[in-house]
């Protein structure tokens, strides 16, 4: 995949995404959060530069740029956006994590509505089977030392 040069601000101030995020990168001590998504207008993914200004009511981020980008929907990931930042930002890309959340409080309302869950609530996982199984889980894969045993009996008889 190839990655384009985008029109100039002043050719086209404005761009519709969908399928889009909102990233925050952090490199040191400075941290820059920046919009990716479908880009309705051009047919193909984008990134934007940093985010400077939102309008939480009229669902637009102003970036470094000068650009408008209008989110249209629920925040969605897009492989071809993502690609774009692992191209640009590297594997930095891949730790950014997504805070479109905090630019549109309805992103958290719709979650809510569909998942029935209050704003305030906290899941806690505190029976012991599954925490037991979750701490299992993490664990990096160990054969079973007994299952081991057998197989190596079986193919020392077979060998013989």
């Amino acid at each position: 995949m190839s990655i384009w040069g985008i029109p100039s601000v002043e050719d086209q101030p404005t761009v519709t995404l969908i399928r889009w995020r909102v990233l925050r990168l952090k490199y040191k001590k400075v941290s820059i959060d920046f919009v990716l998504g479908w880009c309705l207008e051009d047919g193909h993914a984008r990134m934007s530069t940093p985010i400077k200004h939102h309008d939480a009511v009229a669902r637009t981020l102003t970036t470094k740029s000068g650009r408008v980008y209008v989110v249209e929907g629920a925040p969605d990931y897009d492989d071809d956006a993502q690609y774009i930042a692992e191209e640009h930002f590297g594997h930095a890309a891949a730790k950014a994590k997504d805070v479109s959340a905090e630019y549109f409080d309805d992103v958290i309302r719709a979650a809510q509505a569909i998942h029935n869950v209050a704003l305030d609530s906290v899941v806690v996982l505190s029976s012991a089977p599954s925490s037991s199984f979750i701490a299992e889980s993490d664990k990096d894969f160990q054969p079973n030392a007994k299952l081991a045993n057998t197989l190596n009996r079986r193919r020392i008889q077979k060998n013989k």
